[in-house]
């Protein structure tokens, strides 16, 4: 055990961060797939029915390559790579999460790059294999779990952004400081969430730069690289759109339409995001709290230098942070799960609450256990503890997931069943119907009978009366119908349906009023 007030030199030089081992890459790769795999195990499908939505998209995509692949207001990198997938490995539902789950096994490896980069510059204050715990609980907390198996791009947005600041850290190389950059910009066109970090980046490059000799325009290059992807889509907007900001307004008024932070007073929603991140992840905050404190008693020096290490990159995310409060009271964040925008500071969380563990757990254990069996037990121990903590004290909840069992499994049996070419009439109940259409891997054959867009007054369906549906019948003439069991309008459709997938039924004849 080392000397409390810390026995070695505070002013260690930054250390190169060491290449990742095999054996660790391996190790982070098969933890995130299990937890992962175990998550879909359990029932989980889809954090809200804009993950389907999203599938939609890069369905359609792939059918068409477009620059804007959704025409909204969502950027579209997740978009080309996963419909990019699919026009090499079919439209549907099961690319798509395959897409998810490799995208979060590699997101769980830049994560551990970051470890290493962030760790190793703590002058070798923490145990060897510190960046391999952070990395392991940054794979496992329930929201990492969750979000490397849903089709949404949070999780690999957040490891990029994690590897970027990593890479903020004063004597980094020129080199690794343009990776950096690429990564945040990279992160840029997937989320919005990451773009108040790459200002905050960028102006970090450029004030380091000023001492960067002889790397001096490498090193100042980060910047226009970081900010690259947030101007060029202002710049598309303005072209597209008439309106450098169009996205902004448009998030805007679709969170006033649903609702957004509803009458909450504004501290309430400037503090929405920190307050969101504890309640969704209370047992990583505990873990980190109580790492802080084993590592203050056995090694206080080591915490001292690596929280003055980590200092740079939680400034960075702060930021980020403290962007999304004013977001929120603008009526310009997300409306969905609002922990999901946070998952970069939950990440960072994650690897430091492991690093301290695992240290504070092998000083603890350096008068006890072999070096050989040491280093397992202090590099696993964090992540067990906080899966088993969190699946003890906060089982999994399908039900505050959106669960489309039924949809998902009559929009496989559409796809089938449904003739090349041929077209169906989709009764709109929810936003449930996303997953129809994304399960069917065909929505450019899909017709939809009615719009449920919150900015636009409520359509009645069409499917509420004979005559109504009569008439949308006669406009689209379907070769099948897509419609809950039993429908409204059962005496038009004539029988019971061909093709029963629990409350949601397929008429695959032609159907004449």
């Amino acid at each position: 055990m080392r000397a409390r007030g810390g026995a070695e030199p505070a002013d260690v030089a930054p250390a190169a961060a060491p290449p990742l081992s095999v054996r660790d890459l391996a190790l982070t790769a098969l933890a995130k797939a299990a937890i992962g795999a175990s998550v879909l195990a359990a029932g989980f499908e889809a954090v809200s029915d804009d993950d389907y939505a999203r599938v939609v998209i890069a369905e359609e995509w792939a059918r068409a390559p477009r620059f804007d692949a959704s025409g909204t207001s969502w950027l579209p990198l997740p978009f080309w790579v996963v419909g990019a997938a699919m026009r090499v490995f079919g439209r549907g539902l099961g690319t798509a999460r395959f897409v998810s789950v490799l995208l979060g096994v590699v997101s769980a490896l830049l994560v551990l790059a970051a470890a290493r980069r962030l760790f190793a510059r703590a002058g070798g204050s923490l145990a060897p294999h510190a960046p391999l715990a952070g990395a392991l609980v940054a794979a496992v907390f329930p929201w990492s779990a969750r979000l490397g198996v849903a089709t949404v791009p949070e999780l690999p947005t957040a490891a990029l952004g994690l590897f970027g600041v990593a890479t903020s850290i004063a004597g980094t190389s020129a080199r690794a400081r343009l990776a950096g950059a690429a990564a945040i910009g990279a992160a840029c066109l997937s989320r919005y969430d990451l773009w108040p970090l790459a200002a905050a980046f960028a102006l970090a490059a450029l004030v380091d730069a000023r001492r960067a000799e002889p790397h001096r325009g490498l090193v100042a290059l980060a910047a226009p690289i970081a900010l690259a992807a947030p101007l060029g889509w202002m710049a598309w907007n303005r072209h597209a759109h008439g309106e450098a900001l169009h996205f902004l307004a448009r998030v805007s008024a679709y969170s006033r339409a649903v609702g957004g932070a509803g009458e909450a007073r504004p501290l309430d929603r400037l503090v929405a995001y920190p307050v969101a991140m504890i309640r969704a992840e209370p047992e990583l905050f505990g873990l980190l709290g109580a790492s802080i404190v084993a590592l203050a008693i056995v090694d206080r020096g080591a915490l001292a230098r690596s929280l003055a290490t980590i200092g740079r990159p939680a400034a960075l995310v702060a930021v980020q942070l403290a962007a999304l409060a004013v977001a929120m009271v603008r009526d310009g964040a997300p409306t969905h799960h609002p922990e999901r925008a946070t998952l970069l500071a939950l990440l960072l969380v994650a690897v430091t609450a492991g690093a301290f563990a695992a240290t504070a757990l092998a000083r603890l254990l350096e008068a006890r256990v072999a070096l050989a069996r040491r280093a397992p037990i202090a590099a696993f121990a964090p992540a067990a503890i906080l899966v088993a903590t969190a699946s003890l004290l906060r089982p999994p909840d399908r039900s505050a997931f959106a669960q489309r069992t039924d949809e998902r499994a009559i929009g496989s049996a559409l796809g089938r069943e449904l003739p090349l070419g041929g077209r169906a009439l989709l009764e709109v109940v929810d936003y449930g119907y996303f997953a129809v259409v994304a399960a069917s891997g065909r929505p450019e054959d899909l017709v939809l009978d009615r719009s449920i867009d919150p900015r636009r007054p409520t359509e009645p369906s069409t499917f509420a009366s004979t005559d109504a549906l009569a008439l949308r019948l006669a406009e689209v003439h379907p070769d099948a119908v897509v419609a809950r069991v039993p429908p409204t309008a059962a005496p038009l459709l004539g029988r019971d349906p061909d093709i029963a997938r629990g409350t949601w039924g397929l008429w695959r004849r032609e159907l004449s009023p």
